[in-house]
């Protein structure tokens, strides 16, 4: 999945409903690995609490692991993105830098690249 872009706005609500669907598809297809790739919200940077809870309350639902790749969207400062916080969460890395992870016991090898200034 990528680029939910979501948001706190009461109009944009019904984006939230992806997390129904994606718990559903993981468990149809039996899936070893998720992956949210980029702009998981709208604006960068300093987010209501509301909005956190409500995506927080949505990932946890969705089955680990869960990979969740930095987008654009998703910093101010890439020393320090807000969604950062999410690697304490167990089942979920924020990746913010290059990163090669090995999935299926160590069978599939991906590589993640998170929007950065230099490519």
């Amino acid at each position: 999945m990528s680029d939910p872009h979501w948001t706190d706005n009461p109009r944009d609500a019904h984006r939230f409903g992806i997390f129904k669907g994606m718990a559903e598809k993981q468990r149809r297809h039996e899936a070893t690995a998720t992956f949210i790739l980029g702009d998981i919200t709208e604006k960068k940077d300093h987010h209501s609490s509301a909005l956190v809870n409500q995506i927080i309350e949505g990932l946890v639902t969705l089955k680990p692991p869960l990979y969740i790749l930095m987008g654009n969207h998703d910093c101010l400062d890439h020393s320090s993105p807000f969604f950062a916080f999410l690697n304490n969460i167990k089942g979920i890395v924020f990746i913010n830098t290059y990163s090669m992870v090995l999935l299926n016991g160590q069978s599939t090898r991906v590589d993640f690249i998170p929007h950065c200034r230099t490519q």
